[in-house]
């Protein structure tokens, strides 16, 4: 994966994946904070991101784990 291709899978998803946390936590800073996190994992995970059949499935799979992850700690 280029940057180019992150950047672009990025700009199309960012704000889905947004909505998605947020709408758990009705928290601006939680929701962008999990958004940042499944991106940074999806940054250094790269050179495996080849053996994902549907990239955004994947994405909303990792922001539903950070989720379950969240509640855990609260």
């Amino acid at each position: 994966m280029t940057e180019k291709d992150f950047e672009r899978i990025y700009d199309s998803l960012w704000s889905k994946l947004y909505c998605v946390a947020y709408n758990y936590f009705r928290d601006k800073a939680t929701a962008q904070e999990i958004v940042q996190e499944v991106f940074v994992d999806l940054w250094l995970r790269r050179d495996s991101i080849g053996d994902i059949r549907d990239l955004e499935a994947y994405l909303y799979r990792s922001v539903k784990n950070k989720i379950y992850d969240q509640f855990d700690k609260i």
